[in-house]
């Protein structure tokens, strides 16, 4: 059922006898795609000669061809789709290619790796819905636990992106960044350049619902805004961690002398406990109720019985 509704959202048709093309795959644009500012890596360059540069990868998904109105803006050398978008209730994509990374690698771009990072950023935007506006502000996740917060174990890593009409990234322009808390008080947020990128780390104190509101301004003119947001929430220690903490348990049993021991040392244990001389007796008295001894308890409920025969016997019952 799963593959069959996967099946239908994908832009191209697939079959259960879809093999892997296991040899090098060149990625190259079509007509559509040299006209896709999602496929544009270098517009000083022209797309086309852009991605020549690039290496070829390992391997490819073997698909049918692509449905209806769905594009496919790269292919491989026998002319088979490698990229190929799409609609089903918003928008959809399928890349069947591997070893992206290679691009990162093998590119001659400057700085190495701008390619890579360029088209995977655009076509994450364009299938979210965030491309036409040219700007953009995410975290690294929607969810944070307000525990791993606290101790630093984790950070809210957020990053601001601002790019031009053919999809350039600007590094030039203001960003004005606002977080927003539970309280429905709004802190500025400062931002750090990061390469084609800015960024900045968050780290609330409280649980609840926040919101990042991204506010750009270039040459005095404003460009737009972006939302998002995410929640921190105060986590139940026992489903979060339902295995013993070794290391914690160790730590309660310092200070008292003891120590951790594994299952494996309970038998030296013991021996080691009935081998020690006891220095000491210590006498604690107890008080034992006269219906809590149980041979007193046997020989009532015996003369009962005996009783009720004898009785039996002679017909008085």
């Amino acid at each position: 059922m799963i593959a069959k509704a996967l099946a239908e959202m994908l832009p191209v048709q697939i079959a259960e006898s879809d093999r892997f093309i296991e040899k090098s795959v060149v990625f190259q644009p079509t007509a559509t795609g040299l006209q896709s500012s999602l496929m544009q890596l270098d517009p000083a360059l022209g797309v086309d000669e852009a991605w020549k540069t690039l290496p070829a990868l390992d391997w490819a998904n073997q698909v049918g061809r692509a449905k209806g109105s769905a594009e496919v803006l790269a292919v491989g050398a026998g002319g088979e789709p490698l990229l190929a978008l799409g609609r089903y209730g918003g928008r959809v994509g399928a890349l069947m290619v591997g070893t992206t990374w290679r691009w990162q690698l093998g590119g001659r771009e400057d700085p190495p790796g701008a390619y890579f990072k360029r088209f995977w950023r655009q076509l994450v935007l364009h299938l979210t819905g965030q491309a036409s506006r040219n700007l953009w502000v995410t975290t690294g996740d929607k969810r944070y636990s307000l525990v791993d917060l606290a101790s630093g174990r984790r950070k809210v890593q957020v990053t601001v992106g601002v790019t031009d009409s053919q999809n350039r990234p600007v590094t030039d322009a203001r960003c004005d960044l606002t977080l927003t808390g539970p309280g429905g008080q709004g802190t500025a947020v400062s931002l750090a350049p990061s390469g084609e990128t800015f960024a900045a780390t968050l780290r609330p104190t409280e649980a609840g619902e926040y919101e990042l509101r991204l506010i750009v301004h270039r040459a005095g003119a404003a460009l737009g805004e972006a939302t998002t947001r995410f929640v921190v929430y105060e986590p139940y220690t026992e489903w979060e961690q339902p295995l013993a903490d070794p290391a914690a348990a160790n730590e309660v049993a310092r200070p008292s002398g003891g120590r951790l021991l594994s299952s494996g040392e309970l038998g030296d244990v013991l021996k080691d406990l009935a081998a020690r001389d006891v220095g000491e007796m210590v006498t604690v008295p107890r008080t034992v109720g006269l219906w809590d001894n149980r041979y007193i308890l046997a020989v009532f409920a015996a003369a009962l019985a005996a009783e009720w025969l004898l009785r039996k016997r002679w017909g008085l019952v």
